[in-house]
């Protein structure tokens, strides 16, 4: 009987380093945090082949303008950094009058007949998760003014 309890004492012993040794292993050994990296916007209008670039580092301070008639396309687009091109980023752009345009990282917008004015367009990206090697958070945002004139 004392032999079985040594036996089982050894076995659970074996179970127990086992299972911890599994947590260790399932842990992320990469860890990505990159707030405003991620990438930059383009803006242009492709009438009049105006362009801006948005540091994706959510830049403070007065927001770039771009100038755009009615029947004008604005192009924007999001271009992720080299180092994170096998990462997939969702996008959300907040377009005049509240308009949301989400997950298309390159989307034209065309100036409608009834917009005048100036409208505060922003822009992010986002891109986490995690895998048994590597967890990741990162993202880049940024804003442009659109000056819509008649």
């Amino acid at each position: 009987m004392k032999n079985k309890v040594k036996l089982l004492c050894i076995v659970m012993a074996c179970i127990a380093s086992f299972i911890s040794c599994e947590c260790d292993d399932e842990r992320p050994s990469n860890i990505i945090q990159d707030v405003g990296g991620g990438g930059d916007f383009t803006i242009v209008n492709t009438e009049t082949n105006e362009t801006l670039i948005i540091d994706g580092n959510l830049s403070i301070g007065l927001p770039q303008t771009i100038k755009a008639h009615k029947g004008n396309i604005i192009n924007i687009k999001f271009e992720q950094k080299e180092k994170y091109k096998n990462y997939i980023f969702t996008t959300k752009y907040t377009l005049p009058n509240d308009e949301m345009v989400a997950d298309q990282s390159e989307y034209e917008y065309i100036i409608r007949e009834n917009l005048g004015g100036l409208y505060e367009i922003s822009l992010s990206a986002n891109s986490s998760g995690e895998t048994k090697k590597e967890k990741w958070n990162i993202s880049a945002g940024g804003r442009f003014i659109l000056n819509v004139v008649q």
